[in-house]
């Protein structure tokens, strides 16, 4: 069936018509949905942006909380050479208050993360060695025992005792 013979303002109507067709397809199926995505979008930035302004206010009491305590934040960062340095220090204290013999202290082989590891020999009594960890467990860091061997020793009333322990920050 042929399609009727349609006059040049029936022609432009019938364009017209076509355009408004697709434009209103494309705003409802294309600009619609990108416009509500931009609002979303819009309304999560101002949400991360408040946020930001909360965590940037918590992080200025907190400095002025540290200052008005005397703790400076650089000197919460300790290099390891230091850690080591003062784990050592306060073994050595530990070991001549508890009155136990140092055979050899020494860093452990399988010290490689971030918290130092000690190998220890050490001879003494039995009170000596209790002393030792009651010194060590009063000490502002924790210090934890990862493997202990204790040996009496066969000619006298004393013990062998080699331990490793680790010094956690």
């Amino acid at each position: 069936m042929p399609l009727p013979k349609l006059s040049a303002r029936e022609k432009n109507l019938a364009v017209i018509t076509a355009c408004a067709v697709i434009f209103y397809i494309v705003y409802q199926f294309l600009l619609v949905p990108k416009w509500d995505e931009i609002g979303k979008l819009k309304n999560q930035a101002q949400e991360k942006r408040l946020e930001f302004k909360v965590a940037e206010g918590k992080i200025k009491i907190l400095s002025a909380l540290e200052t008005k305590a005397g703790v400076s934040p650089e000197k919460l960062v300790v290099a390891k050479e230091e850690k080591m340095i003062e784990s050592l220090k306060r073994l050595s204290q530990a070991i001549s208050a508890s009155g136990l013999k140092l055979n050899y202290i020494k860093p452990s082989p399988e010290s490689k993360e971030e918290e130092p590891k000690f190998d220890l020999s050490l001879a003494g009594s039995y009170k000596n060695f209790y002393d030792f960890m009651l010194f060590l467990q009063k000490q502002r860091t924790m210090i934890v025992v990862n493997n202990l061997d204790i040996k009496a020793e066969p000619d006298s009333a004393g013990l062998q005792i080699e331990m490793t322990l680790t010094v956690f920050y």
